[in-house]
């Protein structure tokens, strides 16, 4: 059963099945999506995010008037293993939407932002979150 739960851990059976999903729902799946970030030393390591995910949103057959792109971090969570997350600070300087709306250089501009911002208070937004597992934690 080692290499059943080794695979499980690495999240490909979990990637594979959210990436399915996405894609009978119409998205287009590009895999991961790489980033750079700055370290307190100075480099900048790569790091990345599991799945990056996108959707034309089309207002008839032939004009769109957006498009949506997730980033979907999947994580496996087996028998022992605990999370804690820390909640997002809710400042000027630290908050970032989960849902931002880019249409300023739009030739449509979405004048009804209503739907798009019913999703705040339904899902909790964290800073940071640690996996806890037999004594040891990973960030």
């Amino acid at each position: 059963m080692k290499w059943k739960d080794a695979l499980l851990r690495s999240s490909v059976p979990l990637e594979y099945l959210v990436a399915r999903h996405a894609h009978e729902h119409g998205f287009g799946v590009f895999g991961e999506y790489a980033y750079l970030r700055q370290s307190d030393v100075g480099t900048e390591p790569e790091f990345s995010v599991d799945l990056w995910v996108m959707k034309s949103l089309k207002l008839s057959e032939e004009d769109y008037w957006g498009q949506l792109h997730l980033l979907i971090e999947c994580k496996y969570s087996y028998p022992g293993l605990n999370w804690v997350f820390a909640p997002h600070i809710d400042t000027s300087v630290l908050y970032v939407d989960p849902i931002s709306v880019f249409d300023h250089l739009c030739t449509r501009q979405i004048g009804d932002r209503g739907p798009a911002e019913l999703i705040y208070g339904h899902i909790p937004l964290v800073f940071k979150g640690v996996e806890l597992h037999s004594g040891n934690a990973t960030t």
